[in-house]
Formats: C-alpha cells, sequence, structure tokens
C-alpha cells in the first residue's frame, strides 16, 4: 500500500512537471508575440483560459506592501477634477484603504491640498500591517525603495522636503491624516473612520479570494457617504463589476482609458499572473462598468447603475 501510495505522488509530481515545463514553453512564445498579436481576439479568448488558470493555482499574497508616489498619474488627475469643484469652504473627507506605506495617501491628499488649498481636508490610512502603518505615520522614503523608484515628477512643493538620500513629507500633510491597524474585511475596521467624500481601495483587493474580496469591498462602498465617489482598482473584474452591479455604483466616465492602462506591468504580466490585468476591450456592451476605476455612490440606495457620470 506505501509502495502505491509512493507511485501515485511520484506519478502526480512527474505529471506537475511536465505541466510546468510547458507553461513555461507557452509563456515564452506568448512574449516573443508582438503586442498587436497578443491583443487579438483569438488570442485574448485563449488568454483569458490561461488567466484562470493562473488564478486557481498559484498562490496569493495578502498583505503585499508594494505602493508609490503617483502610482496612477490619471486617476490623480480625475480626482483632481472632482475636488476642484467641491463647495466653497466646504470640508473633505478620504480614506485610502489598504494604505499600505502611505505613498498613495499621500499623493493624493497632496493632489487636494493643490487644487483646493481652501478646503479643510481630514484624511485616513487603514493597513493590516502595523510596520507599513509605522512607516507610513513616519513619512520618510529613500530614494531607493520602491515608493520613489520611478523619478518624483518636478512641481511637488508642498508634497516633501528632499534630503541626501531620502524624502520626508511635509508635517503641513501628515498632521491632516489618521493612521489605523486594522482588517478591511471587518466592518468594525472602518469604525473609527466613518463615512467618507472619497475612498480608494487600489492594488490589495486581487490578492485575495473571490468571495472574501467581493465582501470587502462591499464593506468599503457602504464607508462612502451617498453621492461621494470610489476609487478601486487592482482586483478581479467579474468581482468588481458583480459588485458595481449590486451596489448600484455609477461609473465616472473621464479618462477610463488612461487610468485603466497606467498600470503598465499589470496589463504586461496578463495572462500569467492572478494579479495581471486583461486587455481593455472597448467593443464590449459593458466595457465602461468594466473598466472604470472611480465609481460614484448613487444617492439613493435604490438608483440603478445605468449611464456613467462625468467630473463635476
Amino acid at each position: 500500500m506505501a509502495n502505491g501510495y509512493a507511485t501515485k505522488v511520484m506519478n502526480t509530481t512527474r505529471v506537475s512537471a511536465i505541466t510546468l515545463a510547458l507553461a513555461s514553453r507557452f509563456e515564452r512564445a506568448w512574449y516573443r508575440l508582438p503586442p498587436r498579436a497578443r491583443s487579438s481576439k483569438p488570442m485574448v479568448r485563449l488568454g483569458k483560459v490561461v488567466y484562470e488558470i493562473s488564478r486557481r493555482q498559484q498562490k496569493r499574497t495578502p498583505g503585499a506592501l508594494y505602493t508609490r508616489f503617483f502610482r496612477n498619474r490619471p486617476l490623480l488627475e480625475v480626482l483632481g477634477e472632482l475636488i476642484r469643484g467641491w463647495a466653497p469652504e466646504a470640508s473633505l473627507k478620504l480614506a485610502v484603504i489598504g494604505c499600505s506605506t502611505g505613498a498613495e495617501l499621500y499623493s493624493v491628499l497632496w493632489m487636494a491640498r493643490n487644487h483646493r488649498p481652501d478646503l479643510q481636508v481630514f484624511a485616513f490610512g487603514l493597513d493590516l500591517s502595523e510596520t507599513a502603518i509605522e512607516n507610513a505615520r513616519n513619512g520618510v522614503y529613500s530614494l531607493d525603495r520602491h515608493e520613489t523608484e520611478r523619478a518624483l515628477p518636478e512641481g511637488t512643493e508642498g508634497l516633501f522636503i528632499r534630503h541626501e538620500g531620502y524624502v520626508e513629507v511635509t508635517e503641513s500633510l501628515r498632521k491632516c491624516v489618521s493612521w489605523l491597524v486594522g482588517d478591511a474585511c471587518e466592518p468594525r475596521a472602518f469604525e473609527p473612520i466613518g463615512n467618507c467624500d472619497i475612498v480608494l481601495a487600489n492594488n490589495f483587493l486581487v490578492h485575495m479570494a473571490d468571495g472574501q474580496a467581493a465582501t470587502c469591498l462591499k464593506n468599503v462602498v457602504r464607508t462612502v457617504v451617498p453621492g461621494g465617489y470610489l476609487c478601486v482598482w487592482g482586483i478581479n473584474l467579474d468581482v468588481r463589476q458583480e459588485v458595481v452591479h449590486e451596489m448600484g455604483l455609477i461609473p465616472v466616465s473621464n479618462k477610463v482609458e488612461e487610468i485603466y492602462r497606467a498600470d503598465d506591468r499589470a496589463l504586461e504580466v496578463w495572462p500569467w499572473k492572478y494579479w495581471g490585468a486583461e486587455p481593455l476591450d472597448k467593443t464590449r456592451p459593458d466595457w465602461m462598468v468594466r473598466y472604470s476605476s472611480i465609481f460614484r455612490v448613487p444617492v439613493q440606495d435604490t438608483a440603478a447603475a445605468s449611464g456613467s457620470v462625468s467630473p463635476q
């Protein structure tokens, strides 16, 4: 019986090794094709099959701390347009869920201050990692770390104090943020935050199982005030589309393509990595909903997710 079990294990291992070898050859052949060929409809259909296999077999890495300043500049530009239209002398409450070491939150906060210095801004950052939150609170980033791995744009006065080998977020921005350690899958984690005008939940939901990601996203949506805005990128598109439909979220139509294509690495690794992003397909009748990353929460719970809105 032991010999039979050992033989079964050896056969299974041999099959797995053959499968991995074939997959490796197929992947190399895939990348030898020009981008135009890889984005053709037959290859995309084949890619979707490969992608589902990748999602089922690859180990997820929850708690990944990768982030960087100005990671998605088109998204920041659209948020800037929205904030520019905020009521005079109003306040703005925003949160970044899965904030990692804080680069994205500081980028959004700086952008808000830059567009509307008259606004009173309250910001919250939530992450599962105590180490990440401590780093975010300190606001000090080495120039050889991932947060600053791409050239920082010029004209960011008020965001950093530049030192030899590192940058330090200005105190005027740091004091606007409340940093929290918590699990976004637990509704109680949002209690200290309350309701926000703008909430970002980018690049962490993709590391969860589909059911967990959907539950977590619904928790995030409930944090946004009616008429407020949700930004969610870095999630399985089918999961996001299902939640968008269920909760009646309305896509913001400005710069949909630019925002979706801003993370070139996710597009490049599809369909071979579970966190990859499929090629944008404008021939789909639902393409606006599927590929949008910014959504408006309806003023009434019964509002339908039809049409789209442009920045106000």
